[in-house]
This record gives C-alpha cells, sequence and structure tokens, in this order.
C-alpha cells in the first residue's frame, strides 16, 4: 500500500533534492542512461516548458558556463527544447540591463556550442533541432518587468530571441498584479497595451504567476 504524499513531504523532497544538487561537486557525472529514456521521445518533439541544462538551483549557477555533463544529460532525456529564463525577476533598478546581460550570456553559450544548441526563434527551428539532435533553447520571461515603460523594449528582446514572456511575477508590476498580491487589480492601461503588442509581436503571453484578474483580463 502507497502513502500519497502531502504538501510537506512534497516540500521537504524538493528541499533535499536542491541541497543534494548544490552540495555536489562542480563536474557532475552524467545521470541520464538510454534505459531512463521514454521511447515515445525518440520520435515526439516534446518542449519543456520551464528549464534548462543549467544549474540554476545552485547558488552562483546562473553565471557558471554549462558543463558538458549538464548539456549530455539534457539531450538524452529525449527532450527537444526547453523554455530556458534569460530575464531577471522583480522591479530592480536594473532588470533591463540585467535581463540583456543574461541574454549575452546565453548566447555566448550557443556560438560554444554549436553542434549541441540550437536557438529556437520559430517552430519550423523545433523540427530542426530535432532533426540534428541539438537541444533547442527558447528565450523566456518570468516577469515584463525589464521593459519598465517603453513598451519599443519588446520588440528589442523580440529581436534579441525573446519568445515567451509572462506579464507578472507574482508581485505587482507596472503591467498588472501578481498571484500574491491581495488586491487581485488585474491588469493595468499600461499592460493591456503590453499584452496587445506581445500579440502583435508573436510573443507568448505565459500566465504563470499572474494574478486571477490579470489572468482573465
Amino acid at each position: 500500500m502507497t502513502r500519497q504524499l502531502g504538501r510537506r513531504d512534497v516540500v521537504t523532497l524538493f528541499g533535499s533534492l536542491a541541497v543534494s544538487a548544490c552540495a555536489a561537486s562542480p563536474a557532475p557525472t552524467s545521470t541520464v542512461s538510454p534505459q531512463q529514456v521514454w521511447p515515445p521521445y525518440e520520435r515526439s518533439i516534446v518542449i519543456d516548458a520551464l528549464g534548462g541544462p543549467g544549474a540554476w538551483v545552485c547558488p552562483g549557477g546562473d553565471d557558471a558556463p554549462l558543463a558538458n555533463e549538464m548539456i549530455a544529460d539534457a539531450r538524452a532525456s529525449g527532450v527537444t527544447a526547453v523554455n530556458v529564463t534569460v530575464g531577471v525577476v522583480g522591479n530592480r533598478p536594473d532588470a533591463f540591463e540585467a535581463s540583456v546581460q543574461q541574454i549575452a550570456s546565453w548566447e555566448n553559450e550557443l556560438d560554444r556550442r554549436p553542434a549541441e544548441l540550437m536557438k529556437i526563434k520559430a517552430a519550423v527551428d523545433l523540427v530542426a533541432a530535432k532533426r540534428s539532435g541539438r537541444l533547442g533553447i527558447i528565450y523566456g520571461f518570468q516577469d515584463a518587468a525589464p521593459i519598465g515603460s517603453d513598451l519599443t523594449r519588446l520588440e528589442l528582446f523580440r529581436r534579441l530571441g525573446v519568445r515567451i514572456m509572462q506579464p507578472t511575477y507574482n508581485l505587482h508590476n507596472l503591467l498588472g498584479d501578481g498571484c500574491l498580491v491581495p488586491e487581485n487589480g488585474g491588469l493595468t492601461p499600461f499592460g493591456l497595451q503590453a499584452i496587445e503588442r506581445m500579440n502583435a509581436l508573436r510573443i507568448v503571453v505565459d500566465l504563470s504567476h499572474s494574478g486571477q484578474r490579470t489572468t482573465a483580463d
């Protein structure tokens, strides 16, 4: 007889996993064997909607170059592409500059590993990544705060490769309320303009972390 895990059990489990991952050596060994890959992945295009091959759960992991083992594990998993967060979260004064810097870091990784990684900018790129055996990298934001009050930055970030964006991340920003804001105010007039512009630019609007009314709006 199995016991259903409660919320506390899940939090404890993942907390232990995070600590274990951060305590590991800087050069981890590959953990995925061919027997662990789900066979249908071999003939399917599979997108991890939020992830990445890097050690993002560890302090300082975002600044470290990707290890060979990280890339090998991601490719061996059978996943075709991952939505990698390249924008910073929160209403910090340097949100725009820091996000551009993160994109530049990923561009460097793509330049270093052209045989292993491929930037995804359109649906046709997913097919190309699948056929070539490369891991597709989709640039995404979990918070639209880096655009500030300037809608033209949406076009700039799209030119840099951003294809997915969340309007808010938990808290309030210029676009609207996140899921932790008690007032649940929804999108602001600026937020409505931003969503309209995202749709025009074909940037996917991801409603994770958004408030109930923001999602409905």
